[in-house]
């Protein structure tokens, strides 16, 4: 990519069809250090998780209030990313990141049984701002004997954290699947600046 573009390769993930692919363009910009998805983030143990971590589950509501891990929040993926493929705009996830008393500045653990649901989640969190992400193995290695909190009806904390718009792009109206995102996060790997289209107004 260096070869075509320089320090100036520009690389959007945009759908065709029914295929999501990277479209290469050359664009100013400076030169982004290289950080792995494995360095921002990082696949964890619960028992290794910081203090004050806030583990959240992006399961179904149903399975994370009926059998999560410890202390658990329950922030369904469906609630981000209908069955329908449609992505809510990043104002209305943000409100939903308020009622479940997060204001981005936290470091979150995601989990899932599924890996791909966990990074699609993922994904979603750090365009929105989240500060830290960690990400919890599919079996953490630890019973599902505690209840997951669901969201307060209305807002209870202001979700501050600034939108990465530096990864995202405006796009027309398209279904978008959970492993789109989780390709995009694994295309952070490769291309920090790696930009998704996100299919609604995304600042709106």
């Amino acid at each position: 990519m260096g070869r075509l573009c320089g320090d100036s390769a520009l690389v959007v993930l945009r759908r065709t069809g029914q295929r999501l692919s990277l479209v290469l363009g050359c664009v100013a910009y400076s030169t982004v250090a290289q950080v792995s998805v494995a360095d921002q983030f990082p696949i964890i143990e619960i028992d290794s998780l910081p203090a004050e971590t806030i583990v959240v589950d992006v399961r179904s509501l149903e399975n994370c209030e009926e059998a999560s891990l410890p202390g658990a929040k329950c922030i369904p993926l469906d609630k981000l990313l209908g069955s329908n493929g449609r992505l809510a705009n990043l104002r209305d996830i943000r409100w939903l990141l308020g009622t479940a008393g997060l204001t981005g500045e936290e470091t979150i653990a995601l989990f899932s049984l599924s890996d791909k649901q966990r990074d699609a989640a993922t994904a979603i969190f750090f365009l929105a701002g989240q500060a830290k992400i960690l990400r919890l193995g599919s079996n953490p290695g630890y019973p599902l004997n505690a209840k997951g909190a669901g969201t307060a009806p209305s807002r209870v904390m202001f979700y501050s954290a600034m939108i990465r718009t530096a990864n995202l792009v405006p796009a027309k109206g398209y279904s978008v699947k959970a492993e789109d995102l989780a390709w995009f996060l694994e295309t952070l790997n490769r291309i920090p600046q790696a930009k998704f289209q996100w299919p609604v107004g995304f600042l709106s």
